[in-house]
């Protein structure tokens, strides 16, 4: 594959790469995945890789990034981590050549099945005002001290799933 033509230079220029490939995958409203694969933390300052993250989320350029790490490091798994959910993507470690090809395969097959987009949406400052939301995915950003309210029907026999990214 073209993965195994490349030549590590000793350097891991996350951030920098992470910006490049955003304005390269610019445009358009489908949604765009990365998958980053790094043996070590990003060692180009002064660009946080979780702070680019977060830009390139905030953009709204519809871009997802999963990240691998090769290295089983606290510190690298939580900037992976971070990178990953900034974005909607997935965090994973992977130890041996096996499980990267088996990882690599699985994220480049979901990349090809139709993503749904999260639609932008926001919350009341009250219950009675609250938006009525069908089901489906949506996205919405709360600073600390704020509480958003939604209107979700549930009827008997489903469950209501929710998720938060802290970041």
């Amino acid at each position: 594959t073209a993965v195994a033509t490349l030549a590590p230079t000793g350097w891991t220029p996350i951030g920098p790469a992470l910006l490049g490939a955003a304005d390269d995958l610019e445009g358009g409203e489908a949604t765009r995945r990365i998958v980053l694969i790094t043996d070590g933390e990003d060692t180009c300052g002064p660009l946080d890789p979780c702070e680019v993250a977060r830009e390139i989320a905030a953009r709204g350029t519809h871009l997802v990034i999963d990240t691998l790490g090769l290295v089983p490091n606290a510190k690298i798994r939580q900037q992976l981590t971070c990178i990953a959910e900034a974005t909607g993507g997935t965090y994973t470690a992977v130890q041996h050549k096996d499980e990267l090809s088996r990882r690599v395969t699985q994220l480049v097959d979901r990349a090809a099945e139709p993503v749904i987009t999260p639609v932008a949406t926001e919350g009341a400052g009250s219950c009675s005002a609250a938006p009525q939301l069908e089901p489906g995915l949506y996205t919405d950003r709360e600073k600390i001290g704020e509480h958003r309210w939604y209107r979700v029907d549930v009827l008997p026999g489903q469950e209501l799933r929710a998720s938060v990214s802290v970041a």
